[in-house]
């Protein structure tokens, strides 16, 4: 039963006409680039993206205004399904998290839209897992390409949310993210599919990691394990 009917139908009617709009805009860029208009397909897709992300925001909402207890949890298990996130410890007793890369441009990072995929993650890992902390760290993040992704390969990391995911792993995995207790290192790599890897390395040991794991992108994969090592353990 819908409790909050006006709520559910304005976000539902605003959602209807973002899709259309939506639509006409994903019409409009494949009409630019087969006329090879390519920098206007481009600008074109710009928008699509940043319209693509609040329609989404609405859409996560939508199902709460139905009244329906389960709503929340449910809409955490679709966003487990559709953008997977892998973490655990690794080699060396690192941590690992492996996400869906971030937007290209802050302007369409969203902050709700990060939090909602990568909270509700770091929550069902911990559940019932002891708390973990190293006193200093080194957070790597690790932007991935796909090798056929020649468009976004030089890409700035300033126009790129990392902070939020910055601070998720810090309130898990470091006694707070001061320059004493924490240093945060961006790097690039090539792989099968685009993603962001972030690393948590103890400080004496990121020389390690830096040559020998800063370009392999599948090493980081094998024998993830979901306990915490004693030596994270407080």
């Amino acid at each position: 039963m819908i409790t909050d009917k006006s709520n559910f139908e304005g976000a539902a009617n605003s959602l209807i006409g973002r899709y259309t709009e939506l639509s006409r805009k994903s019409e409009e860029a494949l009409a630019l680039f087969q006329k090879e208009q390519y920098e206007e397909a481009y600008e074109t897709m710009l928008d699509l993206a940043r319209k693509s992300e609040r329609a989404t925001l609405i859409s996560r909402k939508l199902p709460t205004h139905t009244g329906n207890p389960k709503a929340d949890a449910e809409i955490d298990t679709v966003l487990e399904e559709a953008c997977p996130i892998q973490m655990g410890f690794i080699m060396r007793d690192w941590f690992f998290l492996r996400m869906p890369p971030l937007a290209y441009c802050k302007d369409f990072a969203n902050k709700e839209y990060i939090r909602g995929m990568l909270y509700p993650a770091l929550l069902r890992f911990w559940i019932g897992k002891p708390i973990a902390r190293i006193p200093n760290g080194v957070i790597v993040l690790r932007h991935v390409f796909a090798w056929d992704d020649r468009a976004n390969r030089r890409r700035d990391y300033d126009n790129v949310e990392t902070k939020l995911v910055v601070d998720a792993i810090t309130l898990y995995l470091l006694e707070d993210d001061s320059p004493e207790r924490c240093e945060v290192f961006h790097c690039t790599a090539f792989g099968q599919e685009a993603s962001l890897d972030v690393f948590v390395v103890p400080r004496d040991e990121f020389s390690y990691w830096y040559d020998g794991w800063k370009t392999d992108t599948e090493l980081c994969m094998k024998n993830l394990r979901g306990t915490i090592p004693k030596c994270w353990q407080v």
